[in-house]
C-alpha cells in the first residue's frame, strides 16, 4: 500500500510507524513485507534495524521461556 501511494504521490505511512510496528512484535512481518514488496530494501535502517529488532525480541522471548 505504501509503495503504491509513493508512486502516486499520496499520503504515506511514515518510517517511524514501520519501526514502531516492528518494535511491538511485528519485526518479522515488517521485514518480510519489505522483501516481498521490494520496499525500503536500499535503506540500511530497514535492512539491518528491523532484523536486529526481531532478533532481540526473539532472544527476550526465549529468556522468558
Amino acid at each position: 500500500m505504501d509503495k503504491y501511494k509513493a508512486v502516486h504521490k499520496k499520503w504515506r505511512i511514515s518510517e517511524n510507524s514501520f519501526m514502531l510496528l516492528a518494535a511491538l512484535g511485528g519485526g518479522l512481518g515488517v521485514y518480510m513485507g519489505c522483501l516481498v514488496f521490494n520496499h525500503k530494501v536500499r535503506s540500511i535502517k530497514f535492512m539491518i534495524g528491523i532484523p536486529a529488532i526481531f532478533i532481540a525480541e526473539t532472544a527476550i522471548l526465549l529468556l522468558f521461556l
